[in-house]
This record gives C-alpha cells, sequence and structure tokens, in this order.
C-alpha cells in the first residue's frame, strides 16, 4: 500500500485449522490517512492435500476494539473467480472493506471452500490459531560443533528443527509443507530423511569429522615440518657448498705458490708435472664438482614435489653424499601424495553414495590411513542405502517392491519389515475381498494379520457384510448365528441382529414353518417393541399353538 495508508494491527502468522486446505499466511489492519476508513487485507495459501485448485472461499472477520470487545457483527468476504493451485498464494492485493472504524484487531476463520471440481469443505466451528513457533536448532543443541555438523548434513539454511501439525509439516529451512507433499516447497529436501533423523548418527558424524580435521590437521603440520626441514637443510647444503668451493680456491692458490717455487727446479720434469696437475683437475670436476651440481638440481625437483625427477638424479648419483637416503625418502612422500589423493578421491565417492566406486579405490590403498575402516563403513552404507530404498517405496505404499527390497539385503530389521510389507499386501488384498464381497476369504486374512492397521475392526465388517449377503438372501438363521457373536459389543450388530430375527419370523408365518425359534423371536422383538412385529402375533400364537 501506498503512504495513504498506516498499519495498525499485524495477524500473527501461519494461521490454520486442523485438516483445513486453507493457511493463512499473513494479515493486516490498514487505517486510510484521507478517509479514516479501516481496510483488511490477507494473504493464504492452498494447502489442500487432495492437490485440487481452490476457485472460491468465504471468510469470516471477528473484530475488535482497542480494549478487546468484540463488535456486533461478523464481517464475511467472498474470493471469487479463483483457481489457486497447490502451494499458490493469494489475497495479499485484496483490501476488505471494515465497516467499524474503531476496529483495533481482527481473528479469522473460513466458512467454506469451493473446489473446481464442484467439491466444498465447511470450516465453520474450528479452532483457527497460529501454528507453533519455529524452534532454531541453535537453541535445542547446545554444542556448537554438533549444530555445525547439522548444517553440513541438512544445508547451511537448516537453522529450525523439522516441526509436524496435522498433514503440515516444517522443513528446516523455516518453509511450511503440506501433505501429501514430501520434497519442502522451498529448499527440496524430502521429508523422509527429516523425520527419521536420529541425533545419534548426528553425534557420531561430528566425531568422525572432528577426528577427520584433526588428523588433516597433523599431516598439515607434518608436511610443514617436512618443508621447514628441507629449507633448512638446503641452507647447509649451500653453506657446505660455500665452505667446499673456498676450501678448493685456497688449495689451487697454495698448489700455484708452490709449483711457481719449484718451477726452476723441475724445469726437467715440468712436462710430467703439468700432465700431473691436469689429471687432478679432470678428476676433481669430473667426481666432485659435476655429481655437486646433479645433487644441487635433485633437490630442487624435491622441493618443488617433482619426486620422480628427483629419484632418477638420486640414484644415478650412487654413493656421493646422502643420495641414497634422499631418494628412499622422495619414494615415500611420492607414495604419500598418491595415497592421499586416491583416499580424498574414494572419500568423495563414499560421501556422493557411491560406495562400489569408493570401495573400489580404498582397496588399493593398502590400509592407508583408515582405509580398512572406510571399506567396511561403505559396505554398512550400501546395506543401509538398499534399506532406506525399500523403506521410501513402503512409505509410498509400494508394498511389493518394498518386500523385494528388504528381502533383497541383511540390515538391521529388514527381514521383519519385509514381513510388514508382505502383511500390508495381505492387508490389502483383504480390503479387496471385502469390497467384492468375498467375506469368508477377508475374515481369513484379516483374522491372521492380528492388530495390523484394523484388521480386528475388519473382521468384524467382514462378519456383518456376511450376514447382511445371508439376510439380502433371506437365509436369516445363517445371519443370525454371525451377528449373536458381535451383537454384545456392536451396535450395527445389535440392529441387524433385530431385522434377522424379524425376517426369520415374517418368513416362517409366511412359508407356514413357525418352530421354537421364531417363537422365540417373535418373543424377543415384542419385549423390544420391534416395528410391525405385532401384525405376526396372531399368526405366531395359532400356528405354535397347533404343533
Amino acid at each position: 500500500m501506498s503512504d495513504r495508508f498506516t498499519k495498525i494491527f499485524s495477524l500473527s502468522p501461519n494461521i490454520y485449522a486442523k485438516d483445513s486446505p486453507v493457511l493463512f499466511v499473513a494479515g493486516a489492519l490498514l487505517r486510510d490517512i484521507e478517509t479514516g476508513g479501516i481496510l483488511g487485507q490477507l494473504k493464504f495459501r492452498n494447502v489442500d492435500s487432495t492437490r485440487k485448485h481452490i476457485t472460491e472461499m468465504v471468510v469470516e472477520l471477528t473484530c475488535y476494539d482497542a480494549e478487546g470487545n468484540e463488535m456486533e457483527d461478523i464481517v464475511e468476504f467472498s474470493y471469487l473467480g479463483m483457481s489457486l493451485p497447490k502451494n499458490a498464494e493469494y489475497g495479499s492485493k485484496i483490501p476488505i472493506e471494515i465497516p467499524y472504524a474503531e476496529t483495533a484487531a481482527i481473528s479469522v476463520s473460513v466458512r467454506i471452500v469451493s473446489f473446481e471440481d464442484g467439491s466444498c469443505w465447511f470450516g465453520t466451528g474450528l479452532e483457527w490459531e497460529p501454528l507453533p513457533e519455529k524452534r532454531y536448532i541453535s537453541t535445542m543443541i547446545e554444542d556448537p560443533e554438533l549444530v555445525k555438523q547439522f548444517r553440513i548434513e541438512y544445508g547451511n539454511n537448516s537453522n529450525y528443527s523439522y516441526e509436524r501439525y496435522g498433514n503440515l509439516w516444517s522443513c528446516v529451512c523455516g518453509a511450511i509443507n503440506s501433505d501429501p507433499d514430501v520434497i519442502c516447497i522451498k529448499c527440496g529436501k524430502n521429508e523422509r530423511l527429516l523425520k527419521y533423523m536420529d541425533i545419534r548418527d548426528l553425534k557420531k558424524n561430528c566425531e568422525k569429522r572432528l577426528e577427520d580435521e584433526a588428523i588433516q590437521r597433523e599431516i598439515d603440520e607434518e608436511q610443514a615440518r617436512k618443508s621447514r626441514e628441507a629449507a633448512e637443510k638446503r641452507a647447509a647444503d649451500e653453506r657446505e657448498a660455500a665452505a667446499r668451493k673456498a676450501q678448493m680456491e685456497k688449495y689451487y692458490l697454495d698448489k700455484r705458490i708452490e709449483a711457481e717455487a719449484a718451477r726452476q727446479k723441475r724445469l726437467m720434469i715440468i712436462g710430467v708435472s703439468a700432465g700431473a696437475v691436469v689429471i687432478g683437475l679432470f678428476l676433481l670436476i669430473t667426481q666432485y664438482f659435476i655429481p655437486l651440481s646433479k645433487y644441487n638440481k635433485a633437490m630442487e625437483y624435491k622441493r618443488d614435489a617433482k619426486y620422480e625427477d628427483a629419484i632418477v638424479v638420486f640414484n644415478n648419483l650412487g654413493r656421493f653424499k646422502d643420495s641414497k637416503e634422499q631418494a628412499a625418502e622422495c619414494k615415500q612422500m611420492r607414495d604419500d601424495k598418491d595415497y592421499n589423493t586416491t583416499y580424498i578421491e574414494a572419500a568423495k565417492l563414499k560421501a556422493n553414495g557411491k560406495y562400489d566406486e569408493a570401495i573400489e579405490l580404498f582397496q588399493t590403498l593398502n590400509g592407508y590411513k583408515d582405509s580398512a575402516e572406510m571399506i567396511e563403513e561403505c559396505g554398512v552404507l550400501k546395506l543401509k542405502a538398499k534399506y532406506d530404498a525399500a523403506m521410501e517405496l513402503m512409505e509410498d505404499g509400494d508394498y511389493v517392491g518394498a518386500a523385494k527390497g528388504f528381502e533383497s539385503v541383511e540390515y538391521e530389521d529388514s527381514a521383519e519389515m519385509a514381513q510388514l510389507c508382505r502383511d500390508y499386501i495381505s492387508y490389502n488384498k483383504g480390503l479387496l475381498y471385502l469390497k467384492n464381497g468375498k467375506y469368508d476369504d477377508a475374515i481369513e486374512i484379516f483374522e491372521k494379520l492380528g492388530d495390523l492397521e484394523e484388521s480386528k475392526e475388519k473382521v468384524i465388517e467382514s462378519k456383518i457384510g456376511k450376514a447382511k449377503a445371508f439376510m439380502r438372501n433371506h437365509e436369516y438363521a445363517d445371519a443370525i448365528v454371525i451377528l449373536e457373536e458381535l451383537a454384545d459389543d456392536n451396535d450395527e450388530a445389535a440392529k441387524l441382529l433385530l431385522d434377522s430375527k424379524f425376517g426369520y419370523v415374517k418368513t416362517a408365518v409366511k412359508d407356514n414353518a413357525v418352530d421354537a425359534k421364531t417363537v422365540e423371536y417373535y418373543d424377543e422383538l415384542a419385549e423390544e417393541n420391534y416395528p410391525d412385529i405385532s401384525k405376526y402375533k396372531d399368526d405366531v400364537k395359532k400356528k405354535s399353538s397347533r404343533r
């Protein structure tokens, strides 16, 4: 609204009545500064569990003054000409004129909702109340690391606890959803994963993450230590090389001085001496300076993590300095680097649910870190994934597929769940038998199922259905046998028992087959003042006296 209107009241958010197809998301009262009039605004959402479009809706607004006194008449307003699909919102731009200028607050309810198929829902007499406030997950979990783990597993926008309100549910992102939707309309999370969240698993995963982070810190610290040691060793090598260079320069200077002093004395053998000096220089260069240059190059390769190049050079240097030890160290550093890369890749596959591929990579690590435990954990998670898939089929009502899924995996209570699915298959088969009038088959199934769902009630319903079938065929004696078993605990059976006894009496009189049972039933019905039973008094008494 423009600056012409001032908000004087806000309705509590998310007002709802049990099983309602409508959720009031927001509402407000506005005062027109120019005219002094009061307008109401409501924003509501279609949360119908049958996914039908809403075409019309009549709401009732109860108005209150500033002291909380209720106004005399309820304001009724109709929303017409809609085609509001499931989860869509409407009404925020439609003003509702309030006739009482002193109105300071309102409450809202729905009288009737009309759908696209012509059906209606009536909300008169229901309690319309705000949904409970959302609970922040940080107020429910004190450990900040556990809160962090919760957001790692359910997303950074997961700030609230999962809640259920009748046919509505609140996602961890804060969005309100409605049955039969199981995917959040805001963040796309599956309600089944939220519903079965186990704090114990959360704690276990948190502990595992903290352990992995601690291990990674140790690895990083070890790499930093090795880098420092390598730098220190490189500096020491450079100092040693400089010292050797200075020593060699001094050595050659001394030699030149000695040679010059003895030059005159050794004139006759100068050619031989000169040849010896050349050979010495040659040996010094080839046996020390050239290997030293190669050694320093190999150390550069090592510092730059070019381990393969470093290994080749160190191996070629043989026993020069500590080349043998340096080659072995480079091999270990190369293997650690390769193993760590493979470990990280396997861990990613595991996190993405690709357990077979993860196991295959972990098996190549030869026990590196906790790869053996990871292989075992992937095996368990693989079984759990199959179990969860079967559970999802079961929740979607695909009991045949779910039973096959549970039977294919040995995990926790999978055998019991497979049997439960088979029981539900039998239960649905029993419902089909009941619907098609195969009462004996239905009774047999429901009696075997015991306490499953409404099996005991369905046994009674099947027996009553069987009794009704006997009554339709005028086989009242058979109907009476069934109904006498049920009449003490079931009002419908008790009424049908009287009807069956009346049918028995009526048929016996008509067929001139009055017997002791006829008289017994007649007396019971007369005592109960059963309608029209008195018409058969004379016939029953006469025919019974003849007998």
